[in-house]
């Protein structure tokens, strides 16, 4: 807890954050590295703007990097906060699962990301 709070370079990189994730998704082709891709978004959602920008009451957060003339910063949060769940607690996924999923979740992120 504790720290101060957004300075614009936080802001930029919590964006930068949010794009990694998005092209992540998106750059997935069925049929392509599932685990890799799975692996990476992991490591993704380790990260402190996982934590600032997925959780529940932080949609602000998100509204103030993404504005809603891009896409839907609501939407946008909720998708990574469902990537966020599925690649922390899916564990017990199967690559079956995962890749099923990849494209569904890529789908939401663009819309909501209006990319």
């Amino acid at each position: 807890g504790g720290g101060g709070d957004g300075e614009g370079g936080n802001d930029a990189d919590a964006r930068a954050w949010v794009q990694s994730v998005i092209s992540l998704l998106k750059n997935y082709k069925p049929g392509g590295d599932v685990e890799g891709t799975w692996t990476r978004l992991q490591t993704l959602m380790r990260t402190e703007h996982a934590m600032r920008l997925t959780m529940p009451g932080h949609t602000d957060s998100m509204a103030r990097i993404w504005t809603s003339d891009e896409g839907d910063p609501h939407e946008l949060a909720d998708v990574l906060m469902m990537t966020y769940l599925a690649t922390t607690e899916g564990l017990a996924y199967g690559t079956e699962m995962r890749s099923g999923m990849l494209p569904v979740l890529a789908d939401m992120a663009c819309k909501a990301a209006g990319v």
